[in-house]
């Protein structure tokens, strides 16, 4: 029979909006409710436009962009999601005001591609993994991705690498409820790290393109508080 005493686990990660049951790095302040139990693993955004668009590289978008802020639509998913602050935060590093951006937020993320691949849009923000399949059809093209450095067998090149210092990842990682003691938490460290370990973990990374960039518990915990700084701060800038 399970031991209704023992410490419990919970996976979360940044992808729905801010304050979401499982937004860990939004307005329900995760990083000041949960203890850090380890992680993590990324995966990135990637800005894009249909492939037969005349916007054929990354600077051709933010010369449209920043002649008609209004006028060039971004497609993405729900209001606060990581395409959305990745949006707000590229239009704030060339300067445009995030309160500006045309943001188009579309509940799911077939939507989403329906609208980019339909040009409803100029172009949309997207997990890369999610616009895979149609950048190898061919359907679309992939402007950047944001990743601080190129990601594994993908040949995109990075914001930073075109000279946008921006980079953001959807990133994975186990919590828990604060109050444990020291015993607890190894105990639940070592079963994430046992799981890390394993073939089949592996797999999934390598199956899902994400990066292994695990931290232990303080180290996640430092990295959970920064994380939620960072948000509130896009989340302001963009009027949320």
């Amino acid at each position: 029979m399970e031991d209704d005493h023992r410490p419990h686990i919970a996976a979360v990660g940044d992808r729905r909006r801010p304050g979401g049951d499982q937004g860990a790095t939004g307005g329900g302040h995760l990083a000041g409710q949960s203890l850090g139990v380890c992680g993590k693993d990324d995966d990135y955004a990637a800005l894009v436009v249909p492939a037969d668009s005349e916007i054929q590289t990354l600077d051709d978008f933010v010369e449209v962009w920043e002649a008609d802020p209004q006028g060039t639509s971004i497609a993405g998913g729900s209001l606060g999601s990581i395409d959305h602050l990745m949006t707000g935060t590229l239009a704030s590093r060339i300067g445009i005001e995030p309160t500006q951006v045309n943001y188009i937020a579309y509940s799911g993320g077939g939507e989403a591609l329906s609208a980019m691949l339909s040009h409803t849009t100029t172009g949309g923000m997207s997990g890369y993994n999610e616009i895979a399949g149609q950048v190898e059809a061919g359907q679309l093209r992939v402007l950047a991705v944001s990743s601080a450095e190129r990601m594994e067998g993908v040949d995109v090149p990075t914001f930073i690498e075109q000279g946008i210092d921006v980079s953001m990842s959807n990133w994975r990682g186990f919590v828990a409820p604060p109050g444990l003691d020291e015993a607890q938490i190894e105990e639940l460290s070592a079963i994430v790290d046992e799981m890390r370990d394993s073939d089949a973990w592996q797999e999934v990374l390598e199956r899902n393109n994400r990066t292994d960039s695990y931290l232990p518990g303080a180290d996640f915990t430092t990295y959970l508080e920064e994380q939620q700084d960072e948000v509130d701060i896009i989340i302001e800038e963009l009027g949320l």
